[in-house]
């Protein structure tokens, strides 16, 4: 472990950090880029319920049109489909690849720990070593994987729905631009929290770990000196302290859904 003194390397950036994660997907690129595809897809669904909204409120329940009574149902239905197939392909095929992508890691990982030197497990604690192999790989394949997911997915959704707010009103779609900014700038704050938070929680999920393998191992010596007030104390304290980090990420996350749209609104 380093010295108190000694100073603690730079985290990498989150590009660097996906940059890595890619190189770890790219054997498995023929299903990423049929699941792109689909999130493409199920991306252009958004904008085709927005484009049917104008003829079946018009046509079907104001002029009684019997064609749109008929057809626009069977689009409808069409869209829900096309949406539902897309979107568990889109899900499925990015978990799978997400999937070996942790099985990549964890299995690098573990070799590299068989290597290590008798000093570096001296300095290191068992749970936290755990800790790294069993949660933190999973965390950070599975944010990775859902940021792709979500840079993709919603990044598309939003071309798509400008596209068809110009051809209906350039100067609505101009409108909308200027919120473009803002959401920028909320959407790295966002980030730099979740990671900030993330982190956190790895360090508590390490103390959680270490404190029940401590009671686990040594639970005669426990049972010997009458010591089962002190560990439950110990054991509440990180565990009170990891549920209030991962509340802080679910907080930030409820905070910054509805946002986007409340700035979108604003336009209007």
């Amino acid at each position: 472990m380093a010295s108190p003194t000694s100073a603690a390397p730079a985290p990498p950036s989150s590009w660097v950090t996906y940059r890595r994660l890619i190189g770890y997907a790219l054997p498995h690129w023929k299903l990423f880029l049929f699941s792109s595809i689909a999130m493409a897809v199920y991306a252009a669904t958004d904008t085709g319920f927005a484009a049917l909204m104008k003829p079946m409120l018009d046509d079907s329940f104001v002029a009684r049109d019997p064609h749109a009574i008929r057809n626009i149902p069977l689009l409808l239905i069409g869209l829900f489909l096309l949406r539902g197939v897309t979107g568990f392909i889109s899900s499925y095929g990015m978990s799978w690849v997400g999937r070996q992508v942790i099985q990549v890691l964890r299995s690098e990982m573990f070799a590299h720990l068989l290597r290590l030197s008798n000093r570096y497990f001296d300095s290191h604690p068992s749970a936290q070593l755990l800790s790294q192999l069993i949660y933190n790989v999973e965390q950070v394949s599975q944010a990775s994987t859902n940021a792709i997911t979500i840079l993709l997915r919603d990044s598309l959704t939003v071309i798509f729905l400008l596209a068809w707010m110009f051809y209906l009103s350039g100067w609505l779609a101009l409108l909308f631009l200027v919120v473009g900014p803002v959401v920028a700038v909320l959407t790295r704050y966002v980030t730099r929290r979740y990671r900030k938070i993330s982190r956190r929680i790895q360090d508590s999920m390490a103390d959680v770990t270490e404190i029940a393998n401590e009671a686990i191992e040594g639970h005669k010596v426990v049972k010997a000196f009458g010591a089962h007030a002190y560990e439950q104390r110990q054991f509440d304290t990180v565990n009170r302290k990891n549920a209030g980090l991962t509340m802080k990420h679910i907080a930030t996350s409820a905070a910054a859904v509805p946002t986007t749209p409340l700035l979108a609104a604003s336009v209007l």
